[in-house]
């Protein structure tokens, strides 16, 4: 398996298709969330190919966005770490990692309500989307004493499932190709403590715009 495929599916927060469409000072995560402020700790496991440790971050309900992936991944030579980096912020998902000083920015849309941009929002679900995805409410689940919803859904013959508490993915399983990989919940700080720099677009990073379309992503 190609680790950008894998990436694209797991790292639900991060965006890897735009509309290019025009708008204006608007934030498309103001309020996704039903709780003010936290911090998401997550953990994928694919034995003898990578480990992702995941850090969800966000502020005024959701005004204020950031992900980071610690990628470890199992080469012939051992292993090799990259951390990866995705923060929203005046419509634009920027994606950066540790290993080079460019990266690159992608202009969201007000209805980009999509997994390929910024995961599904859940309050926001349409007829439409449900029935491109097959979307549907199967059952709950406690987690940590969450009690969270929990959805499944089909992306070009991918079966997945997440688990919902306040709007917010606490976990999620995929049937990708012969493996089936799940995430797992770590731990949820729910005040959070974070520095003005932690929201802000990283100075010494060259930003390329980006427009890429979802169909591109697969191959489809």
């Amino acid at each position: 398996m190609k680790l950008f495929k894998i990436s694209v599916l797991l790292s639900i927060f991060l965006s890897v298709a735009c509309k290019n469409k025009t708008i204006s000072n608007q934030n498309i995560l103001t309020g996704k969330y039903e709780i003010k402020k936290a911090i998401i700790k997550t953990k994928i496991s694919i034995p003898g190919f990578s480990e992702m440790n995941i850090q969800l971050l966000f502020d005024d309900y959701g005004r204020l966005h950031k992900q980071i992936t610690n990628n470890i991944m199992t080469t012939g030579l051992g292993k090799d770490t990259v951390i990866l980096y995705s923060l929203i912020q005046d419509d634009y998902i920027y994606t950066w990692d540790n290993t080079t000083n460019s990266g690159t920015s992608i202009h969201l849309s007000p209805d980009d309500e999509d997994i390929f941009n910024t995961g599904f929002n859940f309050k926001k679900i349409d007829n439409s989307l449900k029935e491109k995805y097959q979307l549907k409410e199967i059952g709950t689940k406690t987690i940590q004493g969450k009690n969270t919803t929990v959805y499944s859904l089909i992306i070009n013959g991918n079966k997945l499932k997440y688990y919902i508490w306040k709007n917010i993915p606490l976990e999620f399983e995929i049937q990708l190709e012969d493996k089936t990989i799940q995430s797992k919940l770590v731990n949820i700080d729910e005040y959070p403590k974070f520095d003005k720099e932690t929201f802000e677009v990283p100075k010494g990073i060259t930003f390329e715009k980006e427009h890429q379309e979802t169909a591109g992503i697969f191959g489809h």
